[in-house]
C-alpha cells in the first residue's frame, strides 16, 4: 500500500512575484504590463487579442477576489512548470495556473 503526503510549500521568491505581475497585469487589463516580465519570445508570442480574450475570460474573477494555492513544480523536458489552483470568490469553477521562467523571466502562462 502506497500513501500521498501533500507537504505545504511556498512558491519560491521568483515564481511567487511574476505569477503576482502577470495576475495584476490580467487585473488591471494591462497587456504592457502582462508581456513586460516576459522573455522575448513570450513577448512576441502573446499577441494583445490573446491577451484580451483571456483578460474577458478570468479577468472579472480575478477582481472579485480570488486565492492562489501554490502546489508545487513538476519538471518536463528541462523546464520547471509551477502550479496554483486559483479559486475565485464566486464559488465557480477553479483554474490551475502554470507558470515557466528562466533567468529571471516569463517563457509560458497558462490558465486550464
Amino acid at each position: 500500500m502506497s500513501t500521498v503526503s501533500a507537504p505545504l510549500v511556498s512558491a519560491p521568491a521568483e515564481a511567487d512575484r511574476l505569477f503576482t505581475t502577470l495576475l495584476d497585469a490580467v487585473q488591471a487589463e494591462s497587456y504592457e504590463a502582462f508581456i513586460a516580465p516576459g522573455s522575448h519570445c513570450f513577448q512576441h508570442g502573446v499577441s494583445q487579442e490573446m491577451f484580451t480574450a483571456v483578460g474577458a475570460q478570468v479577468g472579472a474573477f480575478l477582481r472579485q477576489g480570488y486565492e492562489a494555492a501554490y502546489l508545487g513544480l513538476i519538471r518536463r523536458k528541462g523546464h520547471e512548470i509551477h502550479l496554483w489552483k486559483l479559486t475565485y470568490a464566486d464559488g465557480g469553477d477553479d483554474n490551475l495556473a502554470h507558470l515557466t521562467f528562466a533567468d529571471g523571466k516569463v517563457t509560458g502562462f497558462w490558465l486550464t
